[in-house]
């Protein structure tokens, strides 16, 4: 026996109707075509983005490449130290140093001094001397006490080099240490060299271009040591010589 209400007992017409009806979503109703077109766009829009992606990667690494490169051919001075000389040598093993020349700040000095075979320059004479003279009106010397201490100053070295056996020059600025002692009664008497550092690469290749370029080049020198000074520490060792007590 039919239970009253069931599907069995609707009208013809509403039973008709839903046999017409489909589900909600039909599958052979969906636009295929426009998917897949999506699909697609997805697809090569994920290929364009990862092909920009690799061409800038490619970009850095060619710009890392090229900046190794540069590196690699310029040159980077190291000192050592020996009684009477300040010996230079190239840092790199295929970069051989081969002459050159020092100067100084204007205020120190005009001098240019020369760097001779194996990197060496002799200090003892004109270096140490022109030196010493601007460092007496720098130090206060007092009467029975000798000032000691260290002073450091920007020194610009030009240099001849080979890379792999090819030519190359350098213009660049380092930092030049001494430790000295000075008193009123002898003046500055010791002037040693103790240190050497590397500030800032002036520019390569420019042997070509004459005198003029050392020139302009010594005014920026010339603006270093009037921007950052003489690095100077001083002591005083001794003890002033003791007055007699008055009557």
């Amino acid at each position: 026996m039919e239970q009253e209400g069931g599907p069995e007992s609707a009208p013809p017409a509403e039973q008709s109707l839903r046999n017409r009806a489909g589900p909600l979503f039909d599958p052979r109703n969906w636009p295929f075509d426009r998917l897949v077109a999506l699909v697609a766009s997805i697809g090569a829009l994920a290929a364009m983005g990862a092909s920009v992606r690799s061409c800038q990667m490619s970009e850095q690494q060619a710009q890392i490449a090229q900046r190794s490169f540069v590196r690699g051919q310029q040159v980077m001075l190291a000192a050592s130290f020996e009684p009477g000389q300040i010996r230079l040598k190239a840092v790199e093993a295929n970069h051989l140093l081969q002459a050159g020349q020092v100067s100084l700040p204007t205020a120190v000095s005009l001098t240019e001094y020369a760097i001779g075979p194996g990197g060496a320059i002799s200090y003892e004479y004109g270096l140490t001397f022109d030196i010493s003279q601007y460092l007496l009106k720098q130090v206060e010397l007092k009467d029975g006490l000798v000032a000691s201490g260290e002073v450091s100053l920007p020194v610009m070295i030009f240099s001849y080099y080979t890379v792999s056996g090819e030519p190359r020059d350098d213009l660049s600025v380092y930092w030049l240490t001494f430790q000295f002692r000075a008193s009123a009664e002898r003046g500055v008497f010791e002037l040693v060299p103790s240190g050497m550092i590397f500030a800032t690469r002036f520019a390569e290749n420019i042997a070509v271009e004459g005198e003029e370029v050392f020139g302009f080049y010594r005014q920026h020198l010339d603006t270093i040591f009037g921007n950052d000074g003489l690095e100077l520490k001083v002591r005083y060792l001794g003890a002033p010589m003791v007055q007699p007590a008055p009557e």
